[in-house]
């Protein structure tokens, strides 16, 4: 590979940068260049940002071939093959483009400048007169394609201008584009498209700040080229209106994190405020993005985090990416006054679980994508927003972190209430011969809520998704299996056609049901094991299971969030301080659980712990 050596370095005042000025020629002709430096603090600015990845099918490894030779101040220089195929596609016949890129523009050999550039790419994108969004090579579906999104984005438009009521009642029978008086849109062009909006450069890093930040997106496909605002309009269409024929799963992500993916940052108003904030929601949404270096998960997302304004700390590419992560996560946990972060923890796909553990228990690994079906919370990563908290058990409380001056500890020393200890947990084939279980079931009243025991059981494999009204509708809502048509089952006594169908969900979702010594049950990690203790930290959406260290007073592994019934909205706070206060008063009555709570054994406390 032979890069570009360059005349001077930029000067580290964060203002300076290279523009590329592309030489006019047709297709085929070799590409000439020329840099030039300016300032971003400049009135008058007149360039394009290329957003562009190594690789340009869908889910391609990243290409890291500098194999397409480019004349750069007469010196032959390479570039990034896919990068040379958007260039030939790019440059004008008849006068001069001028263009920005990454490759070309930074000195990939200066570490310094390197820390220093990237510190600002968000602002060199957000301060282009317009981003280039470069796809890769066109094939036989992206003229139909581009027609398919414009005819969507059409059908919105007309819509939104008519009367809602009679609109919804059209699209009862009739698929959006006919009920707007245009031509039908068939199955195949609609599964073209989400095949389309797979291609590598969703998958990338980088890509998501330079497009949320720029003034105007173009998306350019070979020779083609669509608005980054009509493919938001197209989406807004289908999140109004309905659309038929998406197909497969991933089609419909690939509308979803399109729409977030082109949507300006401008338009979002709760983005722009809060530096670690923002970028913890970036994270989520961005987490498992492909790129040759680790760090760039987080460098990627740095421009995006309070509008761009400011980053509250540079790039080093001298950190290991394991320290820059344990960094983010404690900055992040300081700064945001809650423990959010720790539902990033448990629902990681299938295919990741075994793999060596390289960060502490309570780090996230952003290298590795989410599954959002095993997550507990119903928030979904992809907004790339405000999480909507359903549940509170610890209240409106934040996190009470004991001081370590050491920023890369592995350890994160806070204080949290302990409650409980799993005592009995599902096997892997299921509740039915359970026995503990089954005896459990026997009780007439669920001590901790004082509900019937038949409603809180449901409640407590659904998640308690809503509110259980047996003169309700029946529906199922959002991310759980059992119905109200279930509950009535239950009070019948047909409990086990239901269980087979939960049991099955639950599989599919990685939880089990556990017991623990003083008559709670709930739902948790495949992970967890008996003994596993119940914490309540302060600032977390869920309880904690934590597991102690061999031979450790204080010291645990986090082991993932978990649902236990009547402890999820804030009761468990105050269960705990009357646990502390009189510990034998809330079992004392003969006709609650059996599970007695023992004085010196149990009670709950306020604790110093340790997560590594």
């Amino acid at each position: 590979m032979v890069q570009k050596k360059y005349a001077d370095p930029l000067p580290l005042d964060g203002l300076s940068f290279r523009i590329a000025i592309l030489s006019p020629g047709s297709l085929d002709d070799i590409l000439h260049m020329t840099l030039e430096v300016r300032s971003l603090d400049e009135s008058k600015l007149d360039y394009e940002a290329i957003s562009y990845c190594w690789s340009q099918g869908i889910g391609d490894a990243i290409e890291d071939k500098w194999d397409f030779e480019v004349k750069c101040d007469e010196v032959t220089i390479n570039v990034p093959r896919n990068l040379g195929r958007a260039l030939r596609r790019l440059r004008y016949r008849d006068k001069q483009r001028r263009l920005w890129m990454d490759s070309v523009c930074i000195d990939q050999q200066n570490i310094e400048e390197k820390n220093c550039q990237v510190a600002r790419m968000g602002q060199i994108f957000a301060t282009a007169t317009r981003v280039v969004v470069w796809l890769g090579e066109e094939d036989e579906n992206t003229r139909s394609v581009c027609g398919t999104i414009r005819l969507l984005a059409k059908a919105g438009s007309i819509l939104e201008k008519q009367d809602q009521a009679t609109i919804q009642h059209a699209l009862l029978t009739k698929p959006v584009c006919e009920v707007a008086g245009l031509r039908p849109v068939s199955r195949k062009e609609m599964q073209a498209m989400g095949y389309l909006l797979q291609r590598a450069w969703f998958e990338r890093a980088w890509v998501y700040q330079e497009s949320v930040l720029a003034s105007e997106t173009v998306v350019k496909i070979g020779s083609f080229e669509i608005a980054g605002s009509t493919i938001v309009s197209m989406v807004e269409c289908r999140m109004e209106y309905g659309m038929s024929y998406i197909g497969k799963p991933e089609n419909s992500l690939a509308l979803d994190r399109a729409y977030v993916m082109f949507l300006p940052l401008k338009k979002r108003s709760e983005f722009g405020s809060h530096f670690w904030q923002d970028l913890f929601w970036a994270l989520r949404a961005r987490r498992g993005a492909k790129t040759s270096d680790p760090r760039d998960v987080v460098y990627s997302l740095l421009g995006v985090a309070a509008g761009g304004k400011f980053s509250a700390f540079t790039p080093d590419y001298n950190r290991s990416w394991q320290r820059l992560y344990i960094f983010i996560a404690k900055k992040i946990i300081e700064e945001t006054h809650n423990l959010d972060i720790l539902s990033e923890l448990t629902a990681i796909p299938t295919a990741f679980v075994s793999a060596p553990k390289m960060l502490p228990s309570w780090v996230p690994d952003w290298r590795v994508p989410l599954d959002e079906t095993v997550k507990f919370s119903m928030d979904s990563n992809l907004e790339a927003g405000p999480i909507s908290r359903v549940f509170f058990s610890t209240g409106q409380s934040a996190v009470s972190l004991i001081e370590d001056e050491d920023e890369f500890s592995s350890k994160l020393k806070l204080h949290g209430i302990h409650v409980d200890i799993i005592e009995s947990i599902q096997p892997s084939g299921g509740w039915v011969d359970w026995r503990e279980f089954r005896q459990f079931l026997t009780e007439t009243i669920y001590w901790p809520t004082r509900e019937p025991m038949p409603l809180a059981r449901i409640k407590m494999l659904s998640l308690d998704a809503f509110p259980w009204d047996p003169d309700m509708p029946d529906y199922v809502p959002k991310g759980a299996v059992p119905s109200v048509k279930d509950y009535k089952m239950y009070l019948k006594g047909e409990k086990e056609d239901v269980d087979l169908v939960i049991m099955s969900e639950m599989s599919r979702r990685r939880r089990k049901v556990i017991l623990t010594s003083r008559g709670f049950f709930g739902v948790a990690p495949q992970s967890a094991n008996v003994g596993d203790q119940l914490y309540l930290l302060p600032g977390t959406e869920f309880p904690s299971l934590l597991r102690r260290y061999p031979k450790e007073e204080i010291e645990y592994e986090f082991v993932g969030e978990c649902y236990i019934h009547g402890l999820m909205n804030g009761q468990g706070m105050k269960i705990a301080h009357e646990i502390v206060d009189a510990p034998c008063d809330i079992a004392s009555d003969n006709n609650l659980s059996p599970f007695r709570l023992h004085k010196e054994e149990t009670c709950s406390r306020l604790e110093e712990i340790v997560i590594c």
